[in-house]
């Protein structure tokens, strides 16, 4: 006899469909699993798939005794007259989840977006600023090499006209000795 998984305390409507959705439908079928394996499944933590498998193997023991036999109809008519209105349920709630889904992307996109903006923002002023001191940097060396090659210029110049007139005067010297020389000679 094969009994409704629903009558497993603790499975409700929701999750009977849950467990339908994973390969589970009757009693059979749960009691076989491991409380891991039923871990894996929604809504189930392993304390909870621990307690609902005990639940299950005992619900089995106990319907073998001649006295629990029910006929199948009525246990599963109750079933029958839920299920329609559960999955119209499960189908708006994961309408309804998809929905929320959406809407909570769009703001995490655009918060996300904000947030790319200010440190793009950022990063562009650093940017801006490093650029800025760089060019600031090269017209100061330039106009450091300017006036660098001004002054070795004006040094240059000043330097040249000493030695100038320096080689001028002991030119003018020794032509002033010759000339003399001439003169007291003739």
């Amino acid at each position: 006899m094969i009994l409704s998984i629903q009558a497993v305390h603790g499975i409700g409507p929701s999750t009977v469909i849950i467990l339908a959705e994973n390969g589970i439908k009757t009693v059979e079928d749960l009691a076989a699993k491991t409380p891991l394996q039923l871990a894996t499944i929604k809504t189930f933590s392993e304390i909870r798939a621990t307690q609902v498998i005990k639940d299950a193997k005992a619900l089995l023991q106990n319907s073998l005794s001649p006295s629990s036999l029910l006929p199948s109809s009525e246990v599963a008519e109750p079933i029958k007259s839920l299920v329609p209105e559960i999955i119209d349920e499960v189908l708006v709630n994961k309408v309804d989840m998809k929905a929320s889904k959406k809407a909570d992307m769009k703001v995490n996109k655009k918060a996300d977006m904000k947030a790319s903006n200010k440190s793009d923002k950022k990063v562009s002023k650093k940017a801006d600023m490093k650029a800025n001191k760089k060019a600031d940097m090269k017209a100061n060396k330039k106009a450091d090499k300017k006036v660098s090659k001004k002054a070795d210029k004006k040094v240059s110049k000043k330097a040249d006209k000493k030695v100038s007139k320096k080689a001028d005067k002991k030119t003018s010297k020794r032509l002033n000795k010759i000339s003399n020389n001439k003169v007291k000679s003739k």
